[in-house]
């Protein structure tokens, strides 16, 4: 079963999400989930400037899966193949 490495995708844990925490969410293509993030956290109670070591599991688990379901833009969805083909994970 492949998974996904939380250490690559958030190498930094020093960074909020808003710095650029979530690693495959920079650059101009991608950016474009990180502003969809963005712009919904506020309506969860998202901490988007809170270093990510600060988060509590709840905030990781709604970072990670969404609220209750895994919607396109979580890190997850956007990155698996990013770490499990560069980094061979599986």
């Amino acid at each position: 079963m492949i998974g996904i490495d939380e250490h690559l995708v958030i190498p930094n844990r020093a960074l909020s999400v808003y710095d650029g925490a979530v690693l495959c969410w920079r650059g101009e293509k991608m950016g474009e989930w990180l502003q969809a993030f963005i712009h919904e956290a506020p309506a969860h109670d998202f901490p988007i400037f809170a270093p990510y070591y600060e988060l509590t599991q709840e905030q990781k688990d709604y970072l990670w899966h969404g609220p209750g379901r895994r919607p396109a833009s979580t890190p997850s969805s956007k990155c698996w193949k990013k770490t499990s083909t560069r980094y061979n994970t599986g």
